[in-house]
């Protein structure tokens, strides 16, 4: 039997694949403008929540295309794990080592900003690892008054500013070279409200008098108070090394009263 092409039949059924394909996209943009949290679905999502609450260039959130690997490499006779972190693609590109002190059906514990070193090349040096070892108190008894709990989560929040309210105070850091809307990335918040955005700005080619060129950028760490003020003096800093930028955080939490009740 013969059968002759409708052209009614062939106009729905090609309405019908323009339509999926337009969803699709609008799937796939959606997912990378970071407007919505991208659901965790491997394994250990205890180490997951470390993760997202320590490396503050972890996206976490938002691209629905990134694959996220942990490995665990090793552990001791108390329980703390060393374990590597992946995601592809990624802000930077790279992974980086942790370690975990515990955790419970609600909560991962780790110890603050000395727990994870970063990688550029995915390679690790023995003595840093040695180092990462010696300050997590690897093969002692666990104490966990020397650490930051975390409440185990799937996904990374998005923060509780919107885009526009973290973004004028990272255009106003850049000063005349924002020109191209920078990249904000919600980090944590305090007990109280405060919370931490990293902005990563974008390259621009300046000329000096004599036509010399150069590119700028300027990636920082900015606080916020919980209404969306900052302070212009003290509430942010330049990250001029994203693979060894600990003890300058540390350093900037603590100068800005970091879970300290507020004034």
């Amino acid at each position: 039997m013969h059968l002759q092409n409708n052209p009614d039949t062939f106009s729905g059924h090609f309405k019908k694949t323009f339509l999926l394909l337009f969803l699709l996209m609008c799937l796939v943009f959606s997912g990378c403008t970071g407007c919505g949290p991208s659901i965790y679905y491997g394994d250990y999502p205890e180490l997951y929540s470390i993760v997202i609450s320590s490396v503050i260039s972890a996206d976490g959130y938002g691209e629905h295309y990134v694959s996220r690997e942990i490995t665990i490499l090793d552990e001791d006779d108390f329980g703390r794990k060393l374990f590597s972190y992946r995601e592809v693609p990624s802000r930077l590109q790279g992974s980086s080592l942790h370690i975990s002190q515990a955790s419970d059906e609600q909560f991962a514990y780790f110890y603050p900003h000395f727990n994870f070193i970063l990688s550029s090349t995915d390679e690790f040096d023995e003595e840093e690892v040695l180092e990462l070892r010696r300050r997590n108190d690897w093969g002692k008894e666990i104490d966990l008054s020397q650490c930051v709990k975390v409440r185990i989560t799937d996904h990374k929040g998005n923060g509780p500013l919107t885009q526009d309210e973290t973004r004028r105070f990272h255009e106003w850091i850049q000063g005349d070279i924002a020109i191209v809307r920078p990249t904000i990335i919600y980090f944590i918040s305090d007990m109280y409200g405060r919370s931490l955005y990293l902005g990563l700005g974008k390259e621009r080619a300046r000329f000096d008098k004599e036509g010399n060129m150069s590119i700028q950028k300027i990636d920082a760490m900015m606080m916020f108070n919980p209404n969306g003020s900052y302070n212009r003096d003290t509430g942010w800093f330049e990250l001029d090394d994203m693979w060894n930028y600990q003890e300058k955080l540390k350093q900037f939490m603590e100068m800005n009263n970091w879970n300290q009740p507020l004034p």
